[in-house]
């Protein structure tokens, strides 16, 4: 029989490779399509694409700002990126991916990154004989091409808008987010 360790790490059940806590899924509503949580709040476990079990996490920093600060790009880029700065809301996240999803997103990684590569290499086509130069603007169609992609595949979940206390998050799956309770009706008061 094993004695009391008062200097022993604490013990937690785990399954699934996690440790379970008794907030998991705490603060995590849904509102029609849209993902509703609590800044401290964890994700449920779950795939937030397809609902099965989680096998990985993939940590993100979410950052986000008022659409109308847009409007100071106008003054150049520098401008905008410090307003940009000062202004925005963020939020870390560890968003949970079962298997598949964990192996799709890795799949369109790799596909973005030969096609940047190979964009990358044809630029450098009319090096080789002069008569290449139309190649230039292939090779850098294939490298916009490729980060529009990966902005497109890349992102698990898009902020709609974070605050001091709550995040709203876009593109949850159907099937998670029916696993989710109602976002409760704010209190009226009287």
């Amino acid at each position: 029989m094993a004695e009391f360790n008062p200097y022993a790490a604490p013990e937690a059940e785990v399954i699934q490779g996690r440790a379970t806590g008794i907030d998991e899924g705490r603060g995590v509503w849904v509102d029609g399509t849209i993902l509703v949580m609590a800044k401290a709040a964890h994700l449920p476990h779950r795939c937030i694409k397809c609902d099965a079990p989680a096998t990985s996490w993939v940590a993100r920093r979410f950052m986000w700002h008022p659409i109308g600060y847009y409007l100071f790009a106008m003054l150049g880029l520098i401008p905008y990126l410090i307003i940009a700065l000062i202004v925005r809301d963020t939020m870390k996240l560890a968003i949970p991916l079962c298997e598949s999803h964990r192996k799709a997103r890795a799949k369109a990684f790799g596909i973005n990154w030969i096609v940047g590569l190979v964009g990358l290499a044809i630029c450098f086509a009319p090096a080789i004989g002069p008569d290449l130069g139309f190649l230039i603007a292939v090779g850098v169609s294939m490298i916009f091409g490729s980060l529009i992609f990966a902005a497109i595949k890349a992102s698990i979940l898009v902020p709609k808008r974070i605050d001091k206390t709550h995040a709203w998050f876009k593109q949850a799956g159907p099937d998670f987010l029916a696993s989710l309770p109602s976002l409760p009706a704010p209190a009226v008061e009287l």
